[in-house]
């Protein structure tokens, strides 16, 4: 759900700047850092991996058996 409120207002932004031309220069960049910002606020908010879950390592564990 939340993705899609995120895609609808990046579309939202992106369509009001597309009314005028140099409107849409600003509002591109202001949708993408936008996206960016709910991006980064995601990542934050995940925890850590943890050393046991990394796919590499359960690879070389089962190989060396």
């Amino acid at each position: 759900m939340e993705h899609a409120i995120v895609v609808i207002l990046f579309l939202g932004i992106s369509w009001v700047g597309s009314f005028v031309v140099i409107g849409w220069l600003f509002t591109q960049p202001l949708a993408t850092v936008f996206l960016v910002l709910v991006y980064q606020e995601r990542i934050s908010q995940m925890p850590p991996p943890s050393s046991g879950d990394h796919p590499i390592k359960q690879k070389i564990d089962s190989s060396a058996n």
